[in-house]
């Protein structure tokens, strides 16, 4: 407990967020999440207000030896956060900000979705949000964000991101972007939060400023009719229209609307990106399957399309489970009716089928780790039950998605489309192909180590920047080993189709105190001149009265596959003077923060670094 308070204590004094300790005023409320069906009790809760926070969070873990999680609203699926972690929250990270012309915006990670809509819609613009307002914007694209609005049309909101800030294990601040820090870019979008705490992302907006869209409600007793007009619109609805259905038996309370009220009813919910007449035209023959006792849809601003779904504001508790379709068929509708129909019992509060291909379905410009993506349908399962049933109905809804499995022929998963209950490694690995499983199990745990994809990681603390060292281009082929030291033999692994390879060595320093490691790689990206990036750490000398820090040096960069010769001054090339730097990369220098050294992107400050010390080169001549 004692060092637990010495932690919380230097995080308050390093951070401009909140700190809660267990029983601490605020503490419940921050650990808190949309679906309550699950708790967190961490150790120590920090409420990030920017970047800086979260480095300075994930250094002091480094320190305590604590693993880190992190929240935000808490929708998505999640496992219980561990109570020796330090768990970091978002929501105080809200800064939106959009760009008409180049038709992108950029949210801090406690952005919700309502807040970009708001924002983009004023300027005639869409993104790919999500059904509900309250979702957060970082969490639902690291899964992939399979928008029921728009996904069709334009594809995954991971297929649009175009830049992504995030702090990895190590606590240094990275921008990854397609031609920079490009594996990790692959992996975040697709691969959750198994690589870092993400910042802030940068991604695509669209030029759509209305829909042809809303719903259409009926009665309980035409499930059956509903459902198979509906199969066969899925049939020939084009990319452009956007559906899902869904089966609710809404309590009998009195917030829920009347005609909903203690019953069941069958919701289909349309999205098209087109004109008014085309979109009546497509819709006729659902309006035609049965009588609506409720009809929205119309035109509808993107501003409002909030309403198309209607999604609860309020946190609840929800049991979910989820499965994937390849086929839409007679016996799927069979099996929906036979076990939540209008002559079946059962505690199921709703089932939601989305239709997904078109753009889904394709592979993006730029890859990335969302898996999967020949699914026709997802559905999902929910659950409402009340706090002393939650243990007794983890299972509710899971009889029907595993026959949904059967008949609809797919066993597969999906990043956004998981459940709690898919956090073994079994479920997590059914969302990924296998190559692409190993390939985030490599970039998570590099040298050769199986460490797991997780639905909610908590990030293990002191990983160096070493293990983060960027892929680059050699032939179709991994290389794992650098050839070029002491004799070692590169580790080639068969990957048909790659076209990159990561080089990285440790090498022990004979003679000093501590090991200290160096690492050598190359970077680049096909079709573009590739360069090479190479790091040392070493022990800063002690200096009377200001101790010792860790001490990164960085910033030479060599041209084409050329090894770094030499231990002393690493210097292959004309650091100084830019010679054999990519066009606009600065120097690298470290910049200490509570006794060790943060690699970043240095500012030159009167030919000194941030850190005080003389910049030579590129480089910091001693330690503070």
């Amino acid at each position: 407990m004692s060092s637990k308070i010495a932690t919380a204590t230097m995080l308050r004094s390093s951070v401009l967020g909140p700190v809660f300790l267990p029983g601490e005023d605020g503490y419940a409320e921050e650990a808190s999440p949309y679906n309550l069906a699950l708790t967190h009790h961490p150790g120590i809760i920090v409420g990030a207000t920017n970047a800086a926070d979260v480095q300075e969070t994930v250094r002091c873990a480094n320190a305590a030896g604590a693993p880190v999680a992190v929240l935000n609203t808490g929708h998505g699926p999640s496992t219980a956060c561990p109570d020796d972690a330090i768990l970091i929250t978002t929501r105080r990270m809200r800064h939106v900000a959009v760009d008409s012309s180049s038709r992108t915006a950029r949210a801090e990670a406690g952005v919700l979705w309502g807040e970009v809509v708001e924002r983009a819609s004023e300027l005639g613009l869409a993104a790919l949000a999500g059904s509900s307002p309250t979702v957060g914007v970082a969490g639902y694209t690291l899964s992939g964000g399979a928008s029921p609005v728009m996904g069709r049309t334009y594809g995954w909101a991971a297929d649009h991101v175009q830049k992504i800030e995030v702090v990895t294990s190590d606590g240094l601040l990275r921008q990854a972007t397609p031609r920079s820090e490009a594996d990790l870019f692959w992996a975040l979008r697709g691969g959750k939060g198994n690589f870092g705490v993400v910042t802030a992302l940068e991604f695509s907006l669209f030029p759509v400023s209305q829909l042809y869209a809303g719903a259409l409600i009926f009665a309980g007793d035409d499930t059956e009719a509903v459902l198979r007009a509906y199969q066969a619109f899925t049939v020939t609805a084009p990319e452009e229209m956007n559906s899902s259905l869904a089966l609710l038996r809404l309590p009998d309370v009195p917030f829920v609307p009347e005609l909903m009220r203690g019953k069941l009813t069958v919701t289909v919910r349309v999205s098209y990106l087109g004109s008014e007449s085309r979109g009546q035209e497509l819709v006729r023959p659902l309006r035609d399957s049965a009588q609506p006792i409720l009809d929205t849809v119309g035109v509808l601003p993107y501003a409002q399309i909030a309403s198309i779904h209607s999604d609860p504001t309020d946190p609840g508790i929800a049991i979910e489970h989820f499965a994937m379709l390849s086929e839409f068929t007679p016996a799927v509708i069979d099996t929906m009716l036979e076990v939540v129909g209008p002559e079946a019992s059962t505690g199921i509060t709703m089932v939601d089928l989305r239709q997904l291909g078109g753009a889904l379905a394709r592979r993006p410009k730029v890859a990335n780790a969302i898996g999967n993506r020949d699914a026709a349908f997802g559905v999902f399962a929910l659950t409402v039950v009340p706090p002393e049933l939650v243990e007794a109905s983890r299972e509710s809804g899971r009889e029907l998605t595993k026959r949904l499995e059967i008949v609809g022929k797919n066993s597969d998963r999906n990043p956004s489309f998981l459940s709690p209950a898919d956090a073994d490694g079994d479920g997590v690995r059914r969302a990924y192909e296998s190559h692409t499983y190993r390939r985030l199990q490599e970039i998570k745990a590099p040298g050769g180590s199986e460490e797991p994809v997780q639905v909610q990681p908590q990030h293990p603390a002191a990983r160096t920047a070493a293990r983060l060292i960027r892929l680059a281009v050699n032939d179709g082929v991994w290389v794992r080993d650098d050839p070029g030291i002491r004799g070692v033999t590169p580790t080639v692994i068969e990957n048909p189709g790659a076209s990159h390879v990561q080089c990285t060595r440790l090498v022990p320093s004979p003679g000093r105190r501590r090991d200290h490691r160096r690492v050598a790689a190359t970077r680049g990206v096909p079709g573009d001149h590739p360069s090479g990036h190479c790091a040392r750490t070493e022990r800063a000398p002690r200096r009377q009265g200001t101790g010792t820090h860790r001490l990164l040096h960085a910033g030479h960069v060599v041209r084409g596959r050329r090894s770094v010769e030499g231990w002393e001054g690493l210097r292959p090339g004309s650091a100084g003077t830019g010679k054999d730097r990519r066009p606009n990369e600065r120097p690298r220098w470290h910049r200490p923060s509570n006794g060790r050294a943060a690699l970043g992107v240095g500012r030159s400050l009167g030919g000194r670094a941030e850190c005080g010390c003389r910049v030579e080169r590129g480089l910091c001549d001693r330690g503070r």
